[in-house]
């Protein structure tokens, strides 16, 4: 019985109508009754218990199937990762093998304009003393200063210094 108070009413009814015999195995058949309806009540509170630790347990092994397929991925994309890396740490040491070979080539180069200067510097000094040579040979056949400037593209100060040398 589920309403309390015709539940009493009912108790209190049947109590007064019985003798104590028939009160006993009245009160007797009420405690089962009671057991019976206690023990239901349990069992469903036990059965709505269960269902939920079941669906706990189902969301359990689902987040736990994801976790696997999340690691798993997370493996998968750690070892691309490496790969990756791998690949990079590669081009890192191409382009290394590359410069340096620029450095190299570079390097040749530079002592290719240093012996190129040098020798410019060596023919200009030469040229130079050929000037001179000349402006000497054109003073002593008595020519003009000035021609001779014009002639050899020395500075004047030059020419009239090979002066003095010739004269003195």
């Amino acid at each position: 019985m589920k309403d309390k108070l015709l539940y009493s009413a009912f108790e209190n009814w049947t109590a007064l109508s019985l003798d104590q015999k028939q009160r006993q195995a009245y009160e007797s058949r009420l405690k089962r009754v009671m057991d019976e309806e206690a023990f239901k009540s349990s069992m469903e509170s036990l059965q709505r218990q269960l269902e939920q630790k079941q669906k706990k347990i189902e969301k359990g092994e689902q987040d736990l199937e994801k976790g696997k397929q999340d690691l798993e991925k997370g493996k998968q994309e750690v070892e691309k990762g490496k790969q990756d890396l791998e690949k990079g740490k590669q081009e890192v040491e191409k382009g290394k093998q590359k410069l340096e070979e620029g450095e190299r080539e570079l390097e040749k180069r530079e002592q290719g304009v240093e012996k190129r200067e040098q020798k410019v510097e060596t023919e200009k000094r030469e040229l130079e003393q050929r000037m001179k040579h000349t402006a000497t040979q054109l003073l002593k056949k008595g020519l003009d200063i000035q021609f001779v400037v014009e002639s050899t593209g020395l500075p004047k100060d030059i020419v009239v210094e090979i002066q003095r040398h010739i004269e003195n």
